[in-house]
């Protein structure tokens, strides 16, 4: 009963987010078709964007959830830039298993609200944990990465 339940609801959010890209596609070919201009494309690719659609949003949640351990490592460079590799490595390390933790469950968050705007401002900046890691080792390493 509850494996039929779980797929009945399952159902109802595929067939809602269809319903709500099939009404975005027709307001863009209605205003396409109302004012056709010489020279000038039919679809607006500004409105077709990545960004404004709720699958960038499950998307940052599902890679923030795979990618949030690479935050203990970037928690170390951060301190060590700043306090030295000892303390870096140390306290360093349980910043970026805090940040870890933080950064999985705002990824769980994200993917389960996926369908829920706004779906281009993230919740924690940088915006991917593998930024995260690359801004702190770019850091680390005196800007030569």
């Amino acid at each position: 009963m509850k494996r039929v339940a779980l797929l009945v609801c399952l159902a109802v959010m595929v067939s809602g987010l269809s319903l709500a890209v099939l009404a975005e596609e027709n307001k863009a070919c209605e205003a396409a078709k109302a004012s056709p201009k010489e020279g000038t494309a039919m679809v607006n690719a500004d409105d077709m964007r990545y960004g404004k659609t709720c699958f960038n949003k499950l998307g940052r949640g599902v890679i923030n959830i795979l990618t949030s351990p690479s935050e203990i490592p970037a928690g170390a460079f951060r301190v060590c830039r700043e306090k030295g590799d000892f303390i870096g490595v140390t306290l360093g390390s349980f910043e970026g298993l805090f940040t870890f933790i933080i950064r999985g469950i705002i990824g769980v968050f994200d993917t389960a609200t996926f369908l829920i705007p706004p779906y281009n401002r993230p919740i924690m900046q940088p915006e991917y944990a593998f930024q995260s890691l690359e801004q702190s080792f770019h850091d680390y390493q005196g800007g030569s990465f």
